[in-house]
């Protein structure tokens, strides 16, 4: 149990009340994906009255923004740029892979917190004996949920 609270709240025969309470924020620890069980019970003198288990999922979702690259010339070295941002609603890690012929297979990870951005620089070197000509390359994600960073 990482966040207990009980609050005395007056209602009427008849009407009804809300009470809302925040999780992950404060001293309470950074909630992380998953599936979570909120058990509310209700309570008249101290006795149990009434009680429910609501049952919520928190997950990371990423998005890549923007692919951007330096001109890569024959014998230099380049600059494959990803921006990936955070579109859901728990921290995660997102591993970005950028695969470019023969010349880059890499994988890079990166952990955001809920609608933060984050980029990945990815190098390269061309060859000086490359063939002049037009390539094509992956840019490709995944996302894990983890335990902390």
């Amino acid at each position: 149990m990482f966040y207990q609270t009980q609050t005395t709240v007056n209602i009427d025969a008849g009407k009804s009340a809300t009470h809302t309470f925040t999780l992950g924020q404060g001293t309470q620890p950074t909630l992380i994906g998953g599936t979570y069980t909120a058990k509310v019970v209700i309570l008249y003198d101290g006795n149990e009255v009434d009680k429910k288990e609501i049952v919520f999922s928190l997950e990371p979702r990423f998005e890549i923004l923007e692919i951007r690259y330096s001109k890569l010339e024959i014998g230099k070295e380049g600059t494959i740029t990803v921006e990936v941002k955070n579109t859901g609603n728990a921290s995660g890690e997102a591993k970005v892979t950028v695969k470019l012929l023969d010349l880059l297979d890499e994988e890079k990870v990166i952990w955001l917190e809920p609608e933060e951005i984050g980029t990945l620089n990815f190098r390269l070197q061309v060859p000086s004996d490359f063939e002049d000509g037009s390539y094509t390359g992956v840019v490709s994600e995944q996302w894990s949920v983890n335990s902390g960073q």
